[in-house]
């Protein structure tokens, strides 16, 4: 799903994190935020788990980046690059 570059307006809707089989998430400058969504990450690590790809670079995206993420063993790719992210990198995440 690449939803980047674009003109969409509010909140990323609760829908997207229901579609479990999405390998590829690309939200990057799209213009929906997850301003006020703090549990962004968590949704994404507990709920999408076949993606193999995640773009929320600039998407307001703040909190931190939960070590469950290591849990997505098919991510080859995320850029989480120009948002208000706090912490550490989890070394779950293999670099």
């Amino acid at each position: 799903l690449d939803l980047s570059f674009n003109f969409l307006t509010g909140l990323v809707p609760d829908e997207l994190f229901h579609m479990t089989d999405l390998e590829v998430l690309n939200l990057g400058k799209s213009g929906m935020t997850f301003e006020s969504r703090r549990d962004v990450l968590p949704q994404v690590v507990s709920r999408l788990t076949s993606l193999k790809e995640i773009n929320l670079s600039n998407s307001l995206v703040s909190g931190t980046i939960p070590s469950k993420i290591g849990e997505l063993k098919r991510l080859c790719s995320i850029r989480l690059d120009s948002n208000y992210l706090t912490g550490t990198i989890p070394s779950e995440i293999g670099l």
